[in-house]
């Protein structure tokens, strides 16, 4: 039986790929090679090896490898940007049939409340991610179109597009300083691992904010420009709010509950975020959390309706005035913009979309919304090993 397990090491968290003997209930670990996620696993039909569909770290997507057995040997089947699975295979391990999966969307500006009329402002088809507006009016986004995953800038009405990550591992989650200086972000350049990362505006003198032995990301600059906000998971701990200088240095923990995605008020005074009350019990919820920007202390949650897109990719905005939060809730496949006071009462819809998937948003001055939205293909593909 081959199956996949989940490891830490002194460099973090990964995944590895092992084959246990039913008769003798012997595991043993197949290959010497670590990835950070693994999907299926099919054995070939000469029980020469396997195929499996494994996330290395670098490429943005998952992708299909053969892993001989019992060498371990292991070779790349497909390279692009795209995802697969559903995996299948003919008993002489020629054919290869799997479901390749692709995410496509267009960067969209709505005045609020008039959905109807939102302007496109990217062309084509791209992949667009992690918008966030920035104090100069900018929008970063990340974005997979140089073939890795990478941070870029773009104007307001789409034009000039500049990428500011290049050749450096894969670079998500863009969140600016307040007074421009500085981009926070999250990368596995430096040994594979998720880091923090900080960058100047035009993308030089990269920086290593955080030196965990296992992940960190989704960081968030103070409202003074001093500290960044992330999360942080110990070996065999849930991942927990954490707190670093601008300039590096000794991080500080905040919260001791299972944490995700936070996002600082304008106004400086909280942090929002996703947690799970209840955790491991059977009055298990998931809520919006209002945590205190000085220490971290619990201020109060908030209920969230049925659909809400909860989750570690999923963020939260603030409105500018700080009064409220937005999320974003699937009714049908199609997703639209909520918000909920942070004094209480029921949430309500901002957007009206009709259509689409929504994978990003983001306000801009003078309160027009910023959007990524598009769809999810998905096609069959039969994939021929000619030397077979």
């Amino acid at each position: 039986m081959v199956y996949s397990l989940r490891q830490s090491d002194p460099t973090g968290y990964n995944s590895a790929i092992a084959v246990l003997d039913i008769a003798s209930r012997e595991e043993r670990i197949v290959s010497a090679k670590k990835w950070v996620t693994i999907g299926e696993t099919k054995w070939l039909g000469d029980d020469s090896g396997f195929l499996v569909l494994a996330n290395d770290g670098e490429n943005p997507m998952g992708q299909v490898w053969k892993v001989s057995y019992p060498e371990g040997d292991v070779q790349k089947v497909t390279n692009d940007i795209t995802e697969y699975s559903d995996l299948s295979i003919t008993n002489d391990g020629s054919v290869l049939v799997a479901t390749q999966i692709q995410k496509v969307s267009n960067v969209w500006v709505t005045s609020k409340g008039d959905s109807a009329h939102a302007q496109q402002i990217t062309p084509g088809l791209g992949t667009y991610y992690d918008i966030v507006v920035t104090p100069a009016g900018k929008i970063l986004y990340s974005s997979d179109v140089s073939g890795g995953s990478d941070i870029w800038q773009m104007d307001v009405d789409g034009k000039n597009q500049k990428q500011l990550t290049a050749g450096a591992g894969r670079n998500y989650a863009p969140s600016p300083s307040p007074d421009g200086r500085y981009i926070v972000f999250h990368s596995n350049r430096a040994g594979g691992i998720w880091q923090v990362w900080r960058m100047d505006a035009d993308g030089g003198n990269p920086k290593q904010l955080t030196f965990h032995s296992s992940e960190s990301n989704w960081p968030q600059v103070s409202a003074d420009n001093k500290a960044v906000y992330y999360i942080h998971a110990e070996p065999n701990q849930p991942q927990t709010l954490w707190r670093v200088s601008i300039d590096g240095g000794q991080p500080e923990q905040l919260t001791r509950e299972f944490t995700m995605r936070p996002a600082i008020s304008p106004d400086g005074k909280y942090i929002t975020c996703w947690q799970e009350t209840g955790m491991y019990t059977p009055n298990a919820r998931e809520v919006i959390a209002i945590l205190s920007t000085p220490d971290g202390r619990m201020v109060k949650t908030l209920d969230i309706p049925k659909n809400t897109r909860v989750g570690w990719d999923e963020a939260i905005r603030w409105t500018p005035d700080s009064k409220s939060v937005n999320f974003l809730l699937d009714t049908a496949g199609v997703s639209n913009v909520w918000t909920l006071s942070i004094n209480g009462g029921k949430p309500t819809q901002v957007t009206d979309f009709r259509e689409s998937t929504m994978f990003a948003f983001d306000w801009l001055p003078g309160g027009q919304l910023v959007t990524s939205r598009g769809l999810n293909t998905s096609d069959v593909v039969m994939i021929s090993d000619n030397a077979r």
